[in-house]
C-alpha cells in the first residue's frame, strides 16, 4: 500500500524561523521502507495548492492514501510519532 506526504514549505520569516529537519525525522522515513511516496511542495511556487489544503503553518504534512488525505502534521513532529502515524496508515486498509 503507497502512503503519499505531501510535505508543504516555503519561507518562514522572523519571528518563527524553522529549524532545519532534523535526522532522525529522515531516518523514520527511510525506515518506512517503499511503501512511501515523498513529495515537497513550495508554497511560494504553488499557493493554490496551500490554499486547497488550508496550509497556515510551516511545515505541513498531508498524507494521502487512495489518493485521498487522511491526515495532516503541521510543525515539527517527534521522529518517533511520525514513524507511528506512518506506520498506523501504511498498515490500515
Amino acid at each position: 500500500m503507497l502512503l503519499t506526504i505531501v510535505i508543504v514549505t516555503g519561507v518562514v520569516t522572523p519571528p518563527t524561523p524553522t529549524p532545519p529537519p532534523t535526522q532522525p525525522q529522515e531516518v523514520s522515513l527511510r525506515e518506512v521502507g517503499n511503501n512511501v511516496q515523498i513529495v515537497k511542495i513550495d508554497t511560494e511556487k504553488y499557493k493554490e495548492i496551500a490554499s486547497r489544503y488550508s496550509v497556515q503553518g510551516l511545515p505541513t504534512l498531508v498524507l494521502f492514501k487512495h489518493g485521498q488525505p487522511v491526515d495532516r502534521i503541521e510543525g515539527f513532529v517527534d521522529a518517533r510519532q511520525l514513524e507511528q502515524r506512518l506506520q498506523y496508515f501504511l498498515s490500515s486498509a
